[in-house]
């Protein structure tokens, strides 16, 4: 049994290779986050037994979080596997500050 148990939510992230704004970006890093899970990694790696619980999609990207969290020692027992509903993404766009304010035409 966990010492320390997580709630929440984990999405598949896509972040752009460059540094462009999102909508002309064409290439992508595939990445998960969440912060439970990740405050689940966290812990784990500190040497606490913890265990995050969640819901996700019976799809790809489920899979690749649960096998993301499994290899890091996280318990995902209490995972539920939804049938019906997709596991969530989102795009994350890369900025600095000299390239964020240029238009690009």
């Amino acid at each position: 049994m966990p010492t320390v148990v997580t709630l929440g939510e984990a999405m598949v992230v896509f972040t752009s290779e460059e540094y462009i704004p999102l909508e002309y970006a064409t290439s992508f890093k595939k990445g998960w986050g969440g912060a439970e899970a990740n405050f689940a990694v966290g812990v784990r790696r500190l040497g606490v037994d913890v265990g995050w619980i969640s819901r996700i999609g019976k799809d790809p990207f489920g899979n690749f979080i649960i096998k993301n969290l499994k290899s890091e020692g996280v318990d995902v027992s209490g995972v539920k596997i939804d049938e019906d509903h997709p596991t969530g993404i989102y795009f994350k766009e890369k900025r600095n500050s000299i390239i964020a304010n240029v238009v690009l035409l």
